[in-house]
């Protein structure tokens, strides 16, 4: 078996690798097969494959220094002639992981290249095993357990001690500082323009639409923002190509939205008076326009600090959304109040 072009006998590093490492979940016997094999050979391996129960989906192909050159997947040499070299069948193009990677990452490596299998080489270009899609399931489970806690200011030590509610409220209380904080401010800009809100009552019922709306499109941001640093596709994102896009966006959502908004004010609400539209269609499209730089800036500022930009984002975010949109209605209100009819 030793001397046949179906195997290659590669050299193999120390089994001992850290336990979030991409060499700790990969299989370490890969199918390896000489350059020289021709398919004949390439099947026969295969059928070996199956008879031991394993998966014989790729067969990795080495040079003469036992580096990596291919990948024959099975599907495609079932339609060639048994003496096609594999060197003519075998695919050039592939994602490798390195033994030290983080295991997080080669998941979701998997995730955004739908790959099947990835083959695990060292400094030499030597394969010491590959990692499959099924290897790579429980990391993105576990990651997902991580992630979910964090977008919602809390900690998965909740869920390790539920028992402790001190230890709870301890984890949990900064962000709902923050947000109280964020709230007195909106309370304080609301009595700063109280007598904007005495004069037409009928701007008060927005109010709470305008701050959702534009809570909303900010969590949005933010969260597709945390996605792209987490799990990028090209390398880290551009933030300020990622904050254009996302205003452009919010302006589109804001015009359908405040049109909308617009029309309800008129027809049902103002009973027929244009000046309340006037108000809340250019109080929507603000705020709603405005809120993905509270999305994008929060998490960049956060992150810069040193803060874990999971864990905050979301309700400092929605805090300083409500407080945009606060800002914004009385003071587009106050040259309309002549208008507006108690």
């Amino acid at each position: 078996m030793g001397t046949s072009p179906r195997f290659d006998q590669a050299p193999r590093e120390s089994p001992r690798h850290a336990p979030d490492s991409a060499a700790a979940i990969m299989r370490p016997e890969p199918a390896r097969l000489a350059h020289k094999a021709c398919v004949k050979d390439a099947l026969e391996l295969a059928r070996g494959l199956i008879e031991n129960r394993e998966d014989p989906h790729t067969l990795w192909v080495v040079n003469d220094n036992h580096r990596l050159i291919g990948a024959c997947r099975l599907p495609d040499l079932l339609n060639q002639s048994p003496a096609t070299p594999v060197t003519r069948v075998m695919d050039t193009n592939f994602f490798v992981a390195r033994p030290r990677m983080d295991r997080e990452q080669v998941a979701r490596l998997f995730q955004r290249r739908r790959l099947w299998v990835v083959p695990v080489l060292d400094s030499h270009d030597h394969i010491l095993g590959c990692i499959g899609v099924h290897d790579v399931m429980d990391v993105l489970a576990a990651e997902a357990r991580e992630d979910a806690p964090h977008m919602v200011g809390t900690s998965p030590r909740e869920l390790i001690r539920p028992a402790r509610a001190w230890t709870i409220a301890r984890v949990r209380l900064p962000w709902p500082a923050a947000c109280l904080a964020c709230s007195l401010a909106s309370a304080f800009l609301l009595r700063a323009f109280e007598t904007v809100l005495d004069r037409a009552i009928m701007l008060v019922p927005f109010i709470s639409i305008i701050t959702a709306m534009g809570g909303n499109v900010a969590v949005q941001s933010a969260t597709l923002l945390l996605h792209a640093w987490i799990r990028p596709d090209d390398g880290p994102p551009n933030t300020l190509c990622f904050l254009r896009r996302e205003l452009k966006a919010a302006l589109i959502l804001a015009t359908i939205c405040g049109l909308a908004c617009s029309f309800v004010a008129v027809t049902i609400l103002g009973r027929g008076n244009v000046a309340l539209a006037l108000v809340v269609f250019p109080a929507m499209v603000t705020a709603v326009t405005a809120a993905p730089v509270a999305g994008v800036r929060v998490p960049t500022v956060l992150r810069r600090l040193g803060i874990d930009p999971t864990i905050a984002s979301t309700p400092a975010v929605m805090a300083l959304s409500d407080l945009m949109g606060i800002a914004f209605y009385p003071a587009i209100a106050m040259p309309f109040l002549g208008h507006l009819r108690s």
